[in-house]
């Protein structure tokens, strides 16, 4: 729509493939842009060639037009009474000064679009690379994920593992603890079966001790029932002796026969003991 704009600059405007139709078109119905610069934009190549055509067109047109243009004003300063009254060979000097500033500056423009097709060459290259960048990032992305998905699942496995092999020891602990208590059951039976053993050892112990000092009893009673007979015995013999010696008491003295009875006496009592 603007009919006086002849550069613009749509650097690194984000635009993409979609919008390059209708900017053609948009730059085909202007006939005042020269120069448009749409580096760093993902444009199609058809749509650039065909901006740059509508803009050397529009180019040409302008040369075309800009010289009528000129000397229409510089008519229009001489008739008026303002105006500055110049000969036919100093416009003429004008017009050739006028042509080679156009050409110039076509020669500055057309290095600038050289630089800018370098630019958009070099935008170009740079947009394949990312593009080649992102498609390795891609893959390595799902590579990762695949690996992600890989370790999840090996982790899944894992901690099936280890919960399978957990109820497994807590179900070999349980039986641990029942054979310990059971072992522990079976200890306890021996230990009480040995203390009732030894409980009646003990009680034979002490029933055999019993016996023994009853044994040892008897054995002493008879022992002293022995010596008991033997001293009434030796009484009676010692009587018997007595009388014996009364009897001949008559042809003795009293002072020999205690002396008699004082030795018998002593010989008893060394051959057994004394009484």
């Amino acid at each position: 729509m603007n009919e006086t704009l002849q550069r613009l600059n749509l650097y690194n405007n984000m635009m993409t493939e979609s919008i390059g139709p209708t900017l053609a078109v948009a730059v085909k119905n202007n006939n005042t842009i020269q120069s448009l610069n749409l580096a760093f934009n993902t444009l199609d190549k058809q749509d650039l060639r065909k901006i740059k055509e509508f803009c050397k067109r529009n180019i040409q047109n302008s040369e075309k037009i800009g010289l009528p243009d000129i000397r229409d004003e510089l008519v229009d300063l001489m008739q008026t009474d303002e105006g500055i009254q110049v000969t036919e060979e100093q416009i003429l000097e004008r017009v050739k000064y006028l042509k080679m500033e156009r050409i110039s500056i076509e020669k500055e423009f057309i290095k600038e679009q050289d630089k800018f097709d370098l630019l958009k060459c070099k935008q170009e290259d740079f947009y394949n690379r990312l593009l080649k960048l992102k498609a390795e990032v891609n893959e390595e992305m799902e590579c990762i994920k695949i690996a992600e998905e890989k370790i999840i699942e090996k982790e899944t496995e894992i901690v099936k593992d280890l919960q399978d092999k957990e109820e497994d020891i807590k179900f070999k602990i349980e039986m641990a603890k029942a054979q310990q208590k059971k072992i522990n059951g079976k200890i306890q039976n021996a230990l009480d079966q040995i203390d009732i053993k030894n409980r009646e050892i003990q009680e034979v112990l002490f029933n055999k001790r019993k016996d023994l000092e009853r044994v040892q009893k008897k054995k002493l009673f008879k022992k002293l029932r022995y010596e008991k007979n033997n001293m009434l015995n030796e009484i009676e013999q010692l009587k018997k002796d007595i009388e014996n010696l009364e009897k001949r008491k008559k042809g003795k003295s009293l002072s020999t026969l205690r002396r008699t009875k004082t030795s018998y006496y002593k010989s008893c009592s060394i051959n057994q003991g004394s009484p």
